[in-house]
């Protein structure tokens, strides 16, 4: 019955508690910043480049007009002469205010998808060093959107492996407490001979009997 508790005890997920999220909590690696600064400089380049092209060519139109202007009788080159005078000041303007608002919107976005890697990471790594120092508590899914979740799948099946043959081997030696309260020593050594042979297999690589 202790045996029997105990494994209940060791099975029996505790209640979730909800992680209120912060800006911090996105932030679990230094190399999402890396990557993101990367995307940040890209597309800035891009937008920059962009932005050169479109404001050349307004130049462009500008100086045509301004050379058409000279003839005091185009009426029209006049007044877009004073269209432009204001339109190549506020394109610079509207260029600018767009390449900031992209380079912001690409960081936000960059530390986003980086985190959807580093996240499950960050939890692997956590449950990794729970297992090293034996605990084989309940370990909980990746979020929806995740990446990396047929990894993570790989590692949920290797500790429910883990957990099943502690609680094989707590059912094992209740029964060789049992025998041994019996004086039934032959089928108490018999059992802990097979525990160290499965073991052994193990070490040697042979792998665990199913």
């Amino acid at each position: 019955m202790s045996g029997a508790s105990a494994t209940d005890r060791h099975t029996t997920p505790p209640p979730r508690v909800p992680v209120k999220r912060r800006i911090r909590n996105f932030l679990l690696d230094p190399i999402q910043l890396r990557y993101t600064a990367m995307m940040v400089v890209i597309c800035a380049g891009l937008v920059a480049s962009l932005g050169y092209f479109i404001y050349a060519g307004a130049r462009e139109a500008s100086r045509v007009v301004n050379l058409r202007a000279m003839d005091p009788t185009d009426t029209l080159a006049q007044d877009l002469v004073k269209q432009f005078a204001g339109n190549d000041r506020l394109l610079l303007v509207e260029l600018s205010v767009f390449g900031i608002l992209i380079i912001v919107f690409m960081t936000g976005y960059g530390i986003i998808i980086t985190h959807k890697v580093a996240g499950p990471i960050y939890k692997l790594s956590r449950y990794c060093e729970k297992v090293r120092d034996g605990n084989l508590g309940p370990i909980y899914p990746l979020r929806q959107g995740d990446q990396l979740q047929d990894f993570y799948h790989v590692f949920e099946q290797m500790h429910d492996h883990l957990r099943k043959r502690s609680e094989e081997e707590i059912r094992l030696l209740v029964q060789v407490t049992d025998a041994l309260a019996r004086g039934a020593t032959g089928d108490a050594i018999a059992q802990l001979e097979g525990l160290r042979e499965r073991h052994e297999l193990m070490l040697a690589g042979g792998g665990s009997p199913r």
